[in-house]
Parts: C-alpha cells; structure tokens; sequence
C-alpha cells in the first residue's frame, strides 16, 4: 500500500466553534468517513482509488494507524451492496500475513499470505462453486504455476506441468480481463503464450524471449523485456491509496486552488509545513485536516484530527488555520467553492521532511522531474 493523501473532496458536516472541542467523528462527502474509536471507512474505485460512493466499486472498514498514514491491524473491504469481498492486515503500511478474497455469497475466491506488500509462497484459488481452480507459489517473486483445474475439475496443471488457460487484469483495468494461454514446464510459463487475440509471447523456462503482435494489430514484434502477460494481475484491493489530484467520478469537473496568487504547493503547504515544524514537542503521528468554504472563498467548515488524539497539536493547527485568507479557486464547479482534504505525516526520524504534507511532496517531486518552476 502506497502512502496515504488527498487533495480534493466533497462536503463536510461539521462548522467552526472557537474554543470548543475538535470532533474525532465527522464525514467527508460521500468519500470518507471518521469513526468512532479512531477507525476509517474510505470509498474506492474499481483502480483503488477514493471515490465518491456513487462510482465506488468497494468500501474499506479499519482502524487508523496511529503512527502512519493508513489503517494497521485487521481490515476488510466490502462491495457496494456491503458482502465481505477481502479480509488481510496492514502493519506499517504494509500487507502482512494472511490475507482472504471472497466471493459475494460469501465463499472463498482465493487465500494465501503477504510478506511486506508481496505475495508469498503458496496462494489456493476456487471457483465460484467451491471446487479448486489453482495454485500458485510466489517463493520466487512472479508465481510457479503448480496446480491448475478447469471448472469441471479437470487437471490441466500438474505438479508445475501441463497447459494452463487462466485470465488477469493490466493495472488499473476495469472492464473484465484478459484470456491468457500457454505451456507450463517445472511451474514456469514455456514455449509459446497466446494474450487474447492480440499477440503471442515465447518464453523459455520462465524468461520472456519475445512478442509478435498479431496481423489485426499491426504485426511485428516486441522484445523491451516487456512481456504483456500476467500470470497474477492487477487488484484494486491491493493498491488502495488516499491520494488523489482530483476525487470523484468519470466526468466530474476538477476543481484546483490557489492561495493567494500561487498554486497551494507553492503559497499555502509550506507556510503550514513551517508553522507546524515550529510546534514545540513534535511527535510520530499523522492529522487529517479538512477545509470547505462559503461562496467568498472563506473558510466555513474545518476540522483537524490527529491520528493520537492529540488535542493540544489539533488546537494549534487549527487556530492557525481557522483565520487564513486567500483561497481562490482555479474554476468553480458550484455556487459555494469547493472544500480541501489532505493528510499531513510527521515522522521526525525523516530529517527535513519530518513534516510533509504527502499532496505537496507528490506535487513538488513532479514539478522537479519535469523540470517545471515550482513557485506558481
């Protein structure tokens, strides 16, 4: 799991009260919600990405890690319709340990461990009717196809030797998967692979040697040690993040802000990065802040919440930020301008960045690798 931030999203229920206690329970919009006993329910999309619940393919239910940006410990992911579809534990934002996915009656799709974000050793996969479909080790990295069934039970893999049909999804795909082919030799793909209809890959014991597109695609080969096949591929369930560019549905309008007269990377994150950095008595901890506005781009709404109930640090963001000025949004997509959300990591073993704000580090490191001026 990659670190955790967001920089965009909807409406908020709670309002400035000077003086009064900073709520620990308040929701985002339709995107994320804080609950009680310092747990997160967050809405994503079928690419793992925070969405608004109405395009949500999943929602995920833990408890807020106290120390990095994310859940730790036992969590699950629910579809829309709210069955249980993966259950795994996080531990320094990391996959660890055993790890189920599910179908939505409730049976099991697939089992195995992770060790820090990787697959490892042996993964058990079923059909939807219960009977076995494969097995894969993951020892070595890229899986050995050691067993494989078709749905009348039949084996086509034994013992990491056979002919093997299956599908995977290319990262961040959507609309289904794609069909898969080929020999399998001491659990390693072999020989010729065919991937859809569009090209056909030749392996020696597990080494891509080339691809030869097919005449309906244009033909000629590839051979970039890019192979287009997948024996495991892309789940939304294991690249979940809290970060975003913009939050919400295909369609939707993008909505950017400026404070003052630059972008937030350059006028509003480092001023708080500073302010923040002056606090006497920093500790390990991570704070959500949200922000919406009235129509004159002034603050209405805000809340800050520390991921260690610290009152005091809350208190003290929240007083510097209450009275700020300046917001002006880049395009308006409602009569009100819309709100901001964004997590803010502190780690003092980290040196200079010991206080980042995860939206400006992203920002600022591709402004840079762009060779754009990070100062608008």
């Amino acid at each position: 799991m990659k670190p955790l931030f967001v920089l965009s999203l909807a409406l908020f229920t709670f309002g400035l009260a000077s003086g009064q206690t900073l709520p620990n329970t308040f929701k985002v919009g339709n995107y994320v919600e804080v609950l009680p006993n310092d747990s997160i329910k967050i809405w994503y999309n079928c690419v793992g990405a925070i969405s608004n619940r109405s395009c949500a393919s999943f929602y995920r239910l833990g408890k807020i890690d106290p120390e990095t940006i994310g859940v730790t410990g036992d969590f699950c992911d629910y579809d829309v319709n709210g069955h249980l579809i993966y259950k795994a534990q996080m531990h320094n934002s990391k996959l660890s340990g055993k790890a189920w996915f599910y179908y939505p009656d409730g049976g099991v799709k697939e089992t195995g461990e992770y060790v820090s974000d990787e697959r490892k050793g042996v993964w058990k996969y079923y059909y939807a009717n219960g009977s076995a479909e494969k097995v894969f080790d993951f020892e070595g990295g890229s899986p050995d196809i050691i067993q494989a069934y078709d749905v009348d039970g039949r084996p086509t893999v034994s013992d990491g030797n056979g002919n093997y049909s299956g599908r995977f999804a290319a990262v961040g795909q959507c609309d289904g998967s794609w069909p898969i082919s080929g020999a399998v030799k001491n659990g390693k793909m072999d020989g010729e692979w065919k991937f859809a209809v569009l090209s056909t890959e030749l392996y020696d014991n597990g080494k891509f040697i080339k691809g030869i597109n097919s005449k309906n695609y244009g033909g000629g080969e590839y051979n970039s040690n890019q192979p287009r096949i997948k024996v495991s591929g892309f789940y939304a369930n294991e690249e979940t993040q809290l970060y975003e560019n913009h939050v919400g549905c295909p369609g939707d309008q993008v909505t950017l802000f400026k404070f003052g007269s630059k972008s937030l990377t350059a006028g509003f994150y480092p001023d708080l990065i500073k302010k923040i950095k002056s606090y006497p008595g920093l500790k390990n901890q991570w704070l959500i802040v949200a922000i919406s506005f009235n129509r004159s781009d002034h603050i209405k709404a805000l809340n800050v919440y520390s991921s260690k109930d610290d009152t005091e640090l809350e208190g003290f963001v929240y007083s510097y930020l209450k009275d700020l000025k300046g917001w002006k949004p880049w395009s308006a997509t409602s009569e009100s301008s819309p709100p901001l959300f964004f997590t803010i990591n502190i780690d003092l073993s980290l040196g200079n960045e010991n206080v980042m704000i995860p939206a400006e580090y992203m920002i600022r490191q591709q402004m840079r690798a762009m060779q754009l001026p990070e100062g608008n």
